[in-house]
C-alpha cells in the first residue's frame, strides 16, 4: 500500500502528497481520484440509539460524533505537517489537539453519570405513560379539522 514515490491525485492543492513513510494507520486510497491530499485513520462512530426528530421512518439513525485522525502534508518542506482528531458532530467538525483531546474525553467521561441519572428519571417517570388512544386521536383530528374549516369558511365571507 505505501508507495515510494509521489502520487499525482484530482486535488490541485494536493498534487503531490507523498506517501513515503504514509502512516501505518493511515487508510487513504492515496493516488485514487479521491484522494483527498492527507493521511486518514479509519474514524470512530456513535450513532443514535432512534431517529432525531427530524427524520422520516426509513432513514437511517444520525452519526452522533465520529472521530479521525487526520495528518495534512501537503508539501510538508514547505508547509510542514499537522495532526489533529477531528471530531464531527451533526453540522460541524472539531480539529483537536492532544490537549483538547483530552478536555473532549474528560467532559464526555463527566457527562456518562448525568446521562444515566437523566437514563434513572426517565425510567421512573415514564412508568405512567399511557400509548394513544387511535379513536379519540381521530375524534379530535376531525374536530380541529371541523373549527379550522369553519373559521375558513367565516374568514371568506
Amino acid at each position: 500500500m505505501v508507495a515510494n514515490h509521489c502520487v499525482p491525485t484530482s486535488n490541485s492543492s494536493a498534487a503531490y502528497t507523498t506517501r513515503d513513510g504514509c502512516p501505518w494507520w493511515c487508510v487513504t486510497g492515496h493516488g485514487s481520484p479521491r484522494d483527498p491530499g492527507w493521511h486518514e485513520s479509519l474514524s470512530a462512530h456513535v450513532t443514535a440509539p432512534a431517529l432525531s426528530a427530524n427524520q422520516c421512518t426509513g432513514e437511517r439513525p444520525e452519526t452522533l460524533l465520529s472521530a479521525t485522525v487526520v495528518t495534512l502534508a501537503d508539501r510538508p518542506d514547505v508547509f510542514g505537517t499537522t495532526t489533529r482528531l477531528w471530531v464531527d458532530v451533526p453540522g460541524d467538525t472539531l480539529e483537536l489537539t492532544v490537549p483538547e483531546t483530552d478536555m473532549l474525553i474528560a467532559r464526555l467521561e463527566a457527562f456518562l453519570p448525568r446521562l444515566r441519572a437523566a437514563r434513572q428519571l426517565l425510567a421512573s417517570a415514564s412508568m405512567d405513560d399511557r400509548p394513544e388512544n387511535p379513536a379519540a386521536v381521530e375524534r379530535y383530528m376531525t374536530a380541529l379539522h371541523d373549527r379550522i374549516t369553519a373559521r375558513t369558511v367565516a374568514v371568506a365571507a
